[in-house]
């Protein structure tokens, strides 16, 4: 005849302790996609997309959901003509990139701009403006 087998079952605390282990690594996984992937995605700017602002003078401010390089990106307006004029930015926070624009006259105009995100990737866009007098 047979040999009865005895299957060993696993305690209640390593059933527990197997769980956050795996836990533990899909978040480890999560986190290391996350970061990874992190191209930077402008969340906000001023003037905004499609926007219209009164006056000669603006603040440009590029916000970006990561920080970004300011030495290695760029931010340059548009002119009505399309033309275009490279605008010196500062930095006050990691993910935002400022800029003074003066001797705005009446036209459309878009800021265009390309950063260099934390994770090594360049991104770039456009956000169109009119300037009304």
């Amino acid at each position: 005849m047979g040999r009865l087998r005895h299957k060993t079952v696993p305690s209640a605390g390593t059933i527990v302790q197997r769980r956050f282990l795996q836990l533990l690594c899909v978040c480890a996984l999560v986190a290391y996609s996350i970061s990874a992937y992190a191209h930077a995605v402008l969340v906000k700017a001023v003037p905004g997309a499609h926007s219209t602002v009164v006056g000669t003078a603006i603040t440009v401010r590029l916000q970006f959901n990561v920080r970004v390089d300011p030495k290695r990106s760029r931010v340059a307006l548009v002119l009505p003509d399309k033309s275009q004029k490279l605008l010196s930015v500062n930095q006050p926070e990691p993910e935002l990139l400022e800029s003074q624009v003066t001797g705005l006259a009446a036209g459309d105009y878009s800021i265009r701009w390309q950063v260099l995100a934390s994770d090594g990737h360049i991104t770039q866009g456009e956000i169109p403006f009119k300037v009304a007098s």
